[in-house]
């Protein structure tokens, strides 16, 4: 399939090829193209300000004093045609325009023979029903206009007095407005909507809380449509669909929530856990782990038996302490904090598939939760910042817990390929997935990635209180919802192109460089692999054996010491 869709450049002739130009040469064209064509769009723009008689678009008829203009339509109407078009075609911008004046009309307004206003009872436009809710009847059934109103965006109401309709295209808009540029506030959007359309129709201030309730319930109907209806799993890869090469999961302190915007905590999620698992999975998988692994210095605790903890003071000496429980020094960082972040877990292809929030930093426990589930997706490399000491902690518990043992059995520990750089050398070697089998170029940092958006929301969702943060309709599940919907759309794309990239010729022109052929790279690496082993286990020692993060700190000690003697 990929040989029908991959075009080998070569194979192009040269008036196939787009001639290149510099980016001067483009903008001067574009400017150049601009103002050639102003004075002709200024004539236009002034034109149509203009008043001027024009027979009906609908009837032909001369109109004479009064025009009925519809922008929406882009047609003049004389008073009859108006009536009838739009009295089932609602909400067009219809501007009364004399020699002398320009009146904005409302939906239900209209103009009569003498020129005069009135109103007319209409109907707001849907589908007619199968049968009448009230008697089941399936015969003569017609929509009338009743004798309640509604008003459009500028009237208070609630869901259960149908008084206040938002359009659902507006809605729409609102939706790809705050995802394509995240951390875009609501109240300047509402702003700028009571500004659009200033001049041209009657408009009052929007009610921010009905249009904040209407947006979230809007896109989570959406969801709702494409899970229960459509089938469709949006947290699903179709190129991971059955075997998963890679997983990533990582925390972003970017995504925290104030304590001071707690909010309601009553309230039940909209989306359940179809993204972000509830936090009472976490904290009983993490009570779990705590049962016979406690958070302590890892030098010094041994086990922990009915509350009593046993602790290794030193390598000879063994002393008992009765457990008591006191704060966490950690909770003096997040003391204002109610969420301190989240932390999230995606594939080989930037589909974000899991998540949990964090209330007290970044721990393994967390990484533990999201690792659960990934031997059924048949997952074969867990990558990771520090996965050198997680995978060990995690075989740990995987001791403990026989459990959890398929998920040390059927998944290789990888080390990120740029985290790893701040490791020590032989680190590298050993836990990089670079140098491991069937890791097919991968880096091991797709999540940073989808952090790179992700944190720009934090500036909006901070201040959200639980009812408005995760608890009632989690903004973060909308996001994974836009952000896999993106990365969907655009996977053939990656994928051509990803294949184009292995294709290339770097791997012979190193063999050239460094003298080597394929049947030599598993010797190396084996060799390269045992001199690490005996560096990391004592055997050998360098002077080198510091990681490019120690050496670097103490070059700025050093340079602090010398400014400050």
């Amino acid at each position: 399939m990929f040989e029908d869709i991959v075009v080998e450049e070569n194979n192009l002739t040269v008036q196939q090829r787009n001639p290149k130009k510099s980016w001067k040469e483009r903008v001067e064209s574009m400017e150049k193209a601009w103002k050639d064509v102003f004075k002709t769009l200024l004539n236009d723009v002034f034109a149509r300000q203009a008043f001027y008689i024009s027979p009906c678009g609908k009837c032909g008829c001369k109109l004479s004093r009064i025009v009925i203009r519809c922008k929406t339509c882009s047609i003049f109407y004389c008073e009859d045609c108006d009536l009838k078009h739009h009295e089932k075609h609602l909400f067009h911008q219809r501007t009364l325009a004399t020699a002398t004046s320009s009146t904005c009309l409302l939906v239900h307004q209209f103009i009569n023979a003498k020129g005069e206003l009135f109103s007319k009872d209409i109907s707001i436009l849907c589908f007619k029903p199968e049968k009448c809710s009230n008697c089941d009847g399936q015969e003569q059934l017609e929509i009338l206009p009743g004798d309640e109103n509604i008003a459009v965006v500028n009237k208070d109401g609630d869901p259960n007095n149908i008084s206040y309709l938002i359009s659902e295209d507006l809605l729409r808009f609102s939706y790809l407005t705050k995802h394509n540029m995240p951390g875009t506030f609501l109240n300047k959007f509402l702003e700028t909507l009571e500004t659009l359309f200033e001049g041209f129709t009657p408009f009052k201030p929007i009610n921010k809380i009905h249009f904040q309730n209407a947006s979230r319930h809007y896109e989570t109907l959406m969801h709702l449509i494409d899970n229960k209806i459509k089938l469709r799993d949006k947290t699903l890869c179709f190129s991971c669909k059955g075997i998963m090469l890679a997983s990533h999961p990582d925390g972003n302190f970017k995504l925290y929530r104030l304590r001071s915007a707690l909010g309601l905590l009553n309230l039940t999620s909209l989306y359940g856990n179809a993204v972000i698992a509830y936090d009472e999975d976490i904290e009983k998988h993490k009570s779990l782990i705590d049962s016979k692994i406690f958070k302590v210095h890892p030098g010094f605790f041994l086990h922990r038996y009915n509350n009593v903890l046993f602790f290794r003071a030193s390598q000879v000496k063994l002393v008992v302490i009765q457990f008591s429980r006191q704060q966490d020094p950690t909770q003096e960082k997040y003391k204002k904090l109610d969420e301190t972040g989240i932390m999230m877990r995606t594939c080989r292809h930037g589909i974000v598939d899991k998540a949990v929030n964090m209330h007290q930093g970044e721990t393994f426990r967390h990484t533990h939760f999201i690792h659960v589930d990934l031997p059924e997706k048949k997952c074969s490399f867990l990558c990771g910042d520090v996965m050198c000491r997680y995978w060990k902690w995690a075989q740990k518990v995987a001791l403990l817990f026989p459990e959890f043992q398929p998920m040390i059995k059927g998944m290789k520990p990888f080390l990120g390929r740029m985290h790893a750089k701040v490791h020590v050398w032989y680190c590298q070697i050993l836990w990089v997935g670079h140098w491991m089998l069937d890791a097919a170029l991968t880096l091991g940092e797709e999540q940073e990635q989808v952090f790179s958006k992700m944190s720009r929301y934090g500036s909006v969702t901070k201040h959200m209180g639980g009812a408005s943060n995760h608890i009632l309709n989690g903004p973060y599940n909308r996001c994974c919802f836009f952000w896999n919907a993106q990365k969907e759309n655009g996977m053939v794309h990656q994928l051509v192109k990803r294949r184009k990239r292995i294709s290339s010729k770097q791997l012979k022109s190193d063999f050239e460089t460094y003298h080597l052929n394929a049947e030599v790279l598993p010797r190396l690496l084996e060799e390269l692999r045992k001199t690490a082993e005996d560096y990391k286990t004592g055997r050998k020692q360098s002077k080198d054996d510091e990681s490019p993060l120690q050496m670097a700190q103490k070059a700025l000690e050093g340079y602090n010491a010398h400014q400050n003697p």
